[in-house]
């Protein structure tokens, strides 16, 4: 299952819309991929926009999925979903899952200016005082009122999921 999650885009003044109930104008939420810069076998499957939700699903070589999605309405966040059949399984643990989401962020092909920033969530796996042993693990991400990494079984495959999302 994804979640939808939301963002907030702190370059822009046009984030703010007046003409319903939701803080996030629906042009403010762009894709985040460099399609220009892809990794050589890479390839985007799948890049939609709805409303005020932008979803893209970037395929590597080796398999392995990393679906970005931001968007929102009166919360803002969002997520990087892994998927791999060789490398996210049920039994995968936080270190692997940290291992993991710090390669594949490396390899990410995102804009100049993404909303997206590793180097939040780097920073907050870097923070960790203690070894998680559990999932999910609770990351301080700032002013971000929930920030995690989890591990999702209920779906047919497992993803690796980091996230952060606030309330305006």
């Amino acid at each position: 299952m994804i979640r939808v999650l939301v963002l907030v885009l702190s370059q822009s003044t046009s984030v703010f819309a007046e003409e319903d109930s939701c803080t996030i104008s629906a042009d403010a939420v762009a894709p985040q991929l460099d399609t220009k810069k892809l990794p050589k076998g890479a390839k985007v499957v799948s890049s939609e926009k709805k409303d005020r939700t932008s979803r893209e699903v970037l395929r590597f070589a080796d398999g392995l999925e990393a679906t970005v999605q931001v968007g929102g309405c009166a919360h803002l966040g969002i997520s990087l979903e892994v998927r791999s059949k060789a490398a996210v399984s049920p039994r995968l643990t936080p270190v692997q899952g940290i291992a993991l989401i710090k390669k594949v962020f490396a390899k990410l092909p995102l804009k100049a200016q993404p909303v997206m920033q590793p180097k939040l969530f780097l920073d907050a796996l870097a923070a960790l005082k203690t070894t998680p042993t559990t999932f999910p693990v609770e990351l301080s991400c700032g002013e971000f009122t929930t920030c995690e990494l989890k591990l999702d079984t209920d779906g047919a495959e497992p993803a690796l999921i980091i996230w952060y999302s606030f309330a305006l």
